[in-house]
């Protein structure tokens, strides 16, 4: 996968762990001096396709993870402002996903990376 510098010539792993429903927790990974490293560098990269994944989910089904999992994306894909907007949209439920506390501490991060940029 291409990172912010290009190709490397090093191969990433995609690994979906299936939370429930459509959702599904995503981590890519490279071997590096024998360890399996996250591979952040090719996060813009590959989560764009996350992003899209997560969209057309929640076009079948509006649903407090979907909009979790689609904020996770964009903000490793480098859309902190489109993943504030997914978060507060999460909130919005009486249940939100995966609970209250833990998004509004993420969208406090995510709202500080807006103004750096």
């Amino acid at each position: 996968m291409p990172g912010v510098n290009g190709m490397d010539g090093y191969a990433e792993l995609a690994l979906w762990l299936h939370d429930s429903g459509k959702a599904f927790q995503v981590e890519v990974y490279r071997w590096d001096a024998g360890n399996l490293v996250i591979a952040d560098d090719v996060y813009p990269y590959y989560f764009q396709k996350m992003v899209a994944y997560y969209e057309s989910v929640l076009e079948e089904s509006d649903l407090a993870r979907y909009w979790y999992y689609l904020g996770d994306a964009q903000r490793k894909a480098g859309m902190h402002a489109q993943a504030f907007q997914s978060i507060e949209q999460a909130l919005q439920f009486p249940n939100p996903y995966p609970y209250r506390e833990a998004l509004l501490r993420w969208k406090k991060e995510l709202d500080g990376a807006n103004r750096k940029s």
